[in-house]
């Protein structure tokens, strides 16, 4: 979370822009400065605490895995020892350039930095940038400035840059919400559940390469036999693009996806299952299921629900003729 240490309203006596968290969320929108607005002395700031996602976001963006900037995966992710790489200290100024000061509209022409101390976890910085020169329109320098909460000078550096030549004010924006993943909270069952025997599992439209790819990782895992419904040329493109051989999979031809989803979901049947996503029912067995509604051989049955609209399934396993359905009820197996 960002948190702005300056307000979008401008003080002509001190020639700060000042924006707090409280108001720019009141605002709403942000205004920039054109270059014509800009005057020598204009200055912003912004504060950012680096936390371990920061961490590991800008490993993932800039490929730099070097394991000093990184957590040893331990549940000590506050470590001390764990060193912010350089360039993702000095790509702060850039936020208080490109959000606040100038704004939006603001291009790069160059950027020096100087580091002069370690950043670690923990560190809450804050990033100050100076206008310090105007040069022929629309071209602006500003001196940089990231000092840590002891008030140490972290970085230093100076910034050219192409000042917006209009004014333009834009809403805030909220960027999608990301989750870091510290664990494989799943591994777990996962492993337990590849003990068992595999699932025969239908897909309903797996056209897509995520929801191709999840069927693939379970039939990887020994989890299902998939047994695929929809359209072939698009499932055939699907798995082209993720490099999967899915030749040996039973595949039922279906273009229309209401048709395949209505054809399942009223499928009678005693072997298939479901998965989450865009589930459906085995339809080989129309003929075998009509008319039967048996329980569930408790020697040879185990049960999966899964919470997903009227997704679930039983598994018979060996319960020789017992016949399990899917009802117009969330709960499966149920007489």
């Amino acid at each position: 979370m960002w948190h702005y240490a300056c307000a979008p309203s401008i003080s002509r006596r001190s020639n700060t822009m000042k924006l707090s968290a409280t108001e720019r969320e009141m605002t709403q929108t942000i205004r920039n400065k054109s270059w014509a607005e800009l005057e020598v002395g204009d200055k912003a700031a912004i504060e950012r605490t680096c936390a371990v996602q920061d961490l590991i976001l800008f490993a993932h963006v800039s490929g730099n895995t070097n394991p000093m900037m990184l957590p040893d995966g331990s549940a000590n992710h506050g470590s001390k020892e764990v060193i912010a790489p350089s360039m993702w200290v000095g790509s702060l100024i850039s936020a208080v350039l490109g959000n606040v000061m100038p704004g939006p509209g603001t291009l790069y022409r160059s950027q020096s930095l100087e580091f002069k101390k370690r950043v670690h976890v923990g560190d809450r910085l804050r990033i100050t940038v100076t206008c310090c020169e105007k040069r022929e329109a629309p071209v602006a320098l500003f001196r940089a400035e990231i000092t840590d909460q002891a008030g140490d000078l972290v970085c230093a550096g100076l910034a050219e840059i192409d000042a917006p030549t209009v004014s333009i004010e834009t809403p805030v924006r909220e960027l999608p919400a990301l989750i870091v993943d510290h664990a494989d909270h799943f591994a777990k069952l996962v492993d337990l559940a590849a003990q068992l025997p595999p699932l025969k599992t239908v897909i309903v439209c797996p056209e897509d390469r995520n929801s191709l790819g999840g069927a693939l990782l379970s039939t990887e895992r020994g989890l299902i036999h998939p047994v695929l419904i929809g359209d072939p040329d698009r499932i055939s493109a699907a798995a082209r693009e993720i490099e999967a051989d899915i030749s040996g999979w039973a595949l039922v031809p279906e273009t229309d996806h209401r048709a395949a989803a209505a054809r399942a979901e009223m499928a009678r049947f005693s072997h298939a299952h479901l998965v989450p996503g865009r589930q459906a029912l085995d339809v080989g067995g129309e003929d075998v299921a009509r008319g039967h509604r048996h329980a569930v051989a408790e020697h040879g049955a185990r049960e999966q629900f899964i919470g997903a609209g009227r997704a679930g399934a039983v598994d018979v396993g060996e319960a020789n003729d017992e016949i399990v359905y899917a009802a117009e009820r969330r709960l499966l197996g149920h007489a």
